[in-house]
C-alpha cells in the first residue's frame, strides 16, 4: 500500500439489530488481530451508547402510541389521574 488507509465500511446503525451486527463485526476483527483491542473497546463503548439511545427512543415511541390509544381522559390535569383502590 502507498501509506493510505483502507476505507472503512460503516454499516447502518438505525436499529438495535444493526448495532448488534456492528458489534459482532468489531469482535471478529479484534479476534483476528485486524483491530487493536483498545480501538475495539472504544468502538464498543460508542455502540453501547447508540444502542441505549435507540432503545430509549423506542420505549418513548411505544409509550406515546399507548397514550394516544387511550380514550380521552375524563379528569382534568388539575385533578390528576383517578386513584384506584387496592382491595
Amino acid at each position: 500500500m502507498t501509506g493510505r488507509k483502507r476505507a472503512v465500511q460503516i454499516g447502518r446503525l438505525h436499529t438495535v439489530g444493526h448495532v448488534v451486527t456492528e458489534l459482532g463485526r468489531i469482535y471478529r476483527l479484534a479476534r483476528r488481530g485486524e483491530m487493536e483491542i483498545s480501538q475495539a473497546k472504544s468502538l464498543t463503548y460508542v455502540l453501547r451508547e447508540i444502542r441505549c439511545a435507540l432503545e430509549a427512543s423506542d420505549v418513548e415511541r411505544r409509550l406515546e402510541e399507548l397514550e394516544d390509544a387511550l380514550p380521552s381522559k375524563p379528569w382534568t390535569q388539575d385533578q390528576g389521574a383517578p386513584r384506584h383502590e387496592i382491595h
